[in-house]
């Protein structure tokens, strides 16, 4: 029986030292956001504003990327994001139509992940 519980003890031990690594994938993955007008048709030529909210910081995205989507955030930044989630705000305008939003973006130890936000805004 001692021999039993000094097994077990020294399995308990062995498996609490492990350290497990995340196995990541090498492909570059980003956020986009797609921007319609009321009609639902794309529009183009917005300028988009990216704020981390924690720390205020405008971040180097908000480009437009293809008809109507625009880069919020990409594995460029993996690092600046908590693995709790932080809140970007986005804000966009053209010709006075304007439109502001929130992603809630974690890293999630390998990439830069969305947690929550639309797909699709409206420039009203």
């Amino acid at each position: 029986m001692r021999k039993l519980l000094f097994g077990f003890g020294l399995l308990v031990l062995m498996l609490s030292s492990c350290t497990f690594e995340t196995a990541c994938t090498e492909e570059f993955r980003f956020i986009t956001l797609r921007i319609a007008d009321e009609t639902n048709q794309p529009v183009s030529g917005v300028t988009v504003i990216v704020t981390l909210q924690r720390t205020g910081d405008i971040l180097d995205m908000g480009r437009e990327q293809t008809d109507s989507s625009y880069l919020i955030a990409d594995d460029s930044l993996t690092e600046a994001f908590s693995s709790t989630g932080d809140i970007l705000t986005v804000v966009g305008n053209k010709n006075g139509k304007s439109f502001q939003t929130q992603f809630e973006i974690r890293n999630n130890g390998c990439h830069t992940e969305k947690i929550s936000g639309p797909n699709v805004v409206v420039l009203k």
